[in-house]
């Protein structure tokens, strides 16, 4: 569960969910929506462990009690900033894996802007790997920690240089090594989107067309 009013909890929630359980929505204020605590009661066994993604600066300890009201249990996982959450999570999902990284590979996407980041949420659900969250300008330092911990062989990049520089795609091969990060962009955020699901259709289902209908 992530709260509805900020998109980067939500993005690192949608690889922790890894298509098997649903991504849910508090309201903006970050109180438990009666129609979320439906489709929690309808959608998941009793008893069942919810991840709550943020501080409680976006979800309050009351949003975690009203959960377990309804019984289940509750963990919540959170940074001192979105950067640090997206790792938090990203943290979990390896251990959930018993210390494996899901096809070795980890995308870095903005934290500051959502259509580039949102598109990954594609391949993150899907596939489980982690998405992990920089300014443009520089690589945030808890992300670089992560990468130099866990040294993915692929590092998918989301966006052009507007939203994430070749300078922290530098950064990036000097952790994971030279010709580790591929760039998903195009010229506008239209153009990211479609290169993205083109992407993950050609690399991890192996076809030019998608075994889904859009």
């Amino acid at each position: 569960i992530a709260t509805s009013s900020r998109f980067p909890d939500a993005l690192g929630g949608s690889s922790l969910a890894y298509g098997l359980g649903p991504l849910l929505f508090t309201n903006p204020d970050g109180s438990l929506s009666a129609q979320t605590g439906t489709e929690l009661q309808r959608a998941v066994v009793a008893g069942s462990e919810i991840f709550v993604l943020g501080g409680t600066a976006v979800i309050p300890d009351a949003t975690l009690d009203a959960i377990r009201q309804l019984g289940f249990t509750v963990t919540r996982i959170a940074g001192t900033g979105r950067e640090q959450t997206a790792v938090a999570v990203g943290n979990l999902i390896i251990d959930l894996f018993d210390g494996a990284l899901p096809n070795d590979t980890v995308i870095v996407a903005t934290g500051g802007n959502w259509p580039d980041a949102v598109t990954v949420g594609q391949i993150g659900s899907r596939w489980g790997m982690p998405i992990l969250l920089t300014p443009a300008d520089v690589l945030n330092g808890d992300t670089g920690a992560f990468l130099s911990q866990h040294r993915p062989s692929t590092v998918l990049v989301a966006g052009g240089t507007a939203v994430i520089s070749d300078a922290v795609v530098a950064e990036i091969e000097a952790i994971t090594g030279p010709g580790s990060v591929v760039r998903l962009a195009g010229s506008t955020r239209h153009g990211t989107a479609a290169a993205v699901t083109d992407y993950n259709i050609r690399e991890y289902y192996g076809s030019v067309q998608p075994p889904y209908v859009v």
